[in-house]
């Protein structure tokens, strides 16, 4: 992007694609992180612990902008700056529940949460 704000002559080759080009390449690129974030799934060990759960929850959290796209309209502008968008929000609900049960099964196993 850079390099296409640099030099304009190269921008405006970009910009002279047909949109049909772009959308396909564009589709490309997004049907590749879809496969390799599905593959990434396949060697989470879904069957085992809380993994499913934590995959569950944050997929389905991270739809509800898709869905419901006015579902944050009541909230503060930081909540939906963060829920509004389908990764952020995933991400977040990943990341808190994944820690979240570390520590249980932590302390269930009576070792130090540090370690």
């Amino acid at each position: 992007m850079v390099l296409l704000g640099a030099l304009p002559k190269l921008g405006e080759l970009v910009a002279s694609l047909p949109q049909p080009v772009v959308g396909g390449a564009s589709l490309r690129c997004f049907a590749t992180v879809a496969m390799v974030g599905i593959s990434l799934l396949r060697r989470a060990a879904l069957d085992h612990g809380d993994n499913l759960l934590v995959a569950a929850a944050a997929i389905g959290v991270g739809m509800l902008p898709v869905v419901a796209p006015r579902i944050h309209h009541r909230f503060p502008q930081w909540w939906q700056l963060v829920f509004g968008s389908t990764s952020t929000a995933a991400l977040v609900v990943a990341l808190v529940l994944h820690l979240a049960f570390r520590r249980g099964r932590r302390r269930a196993e009576g070792t130090s949460i540090a370690a």
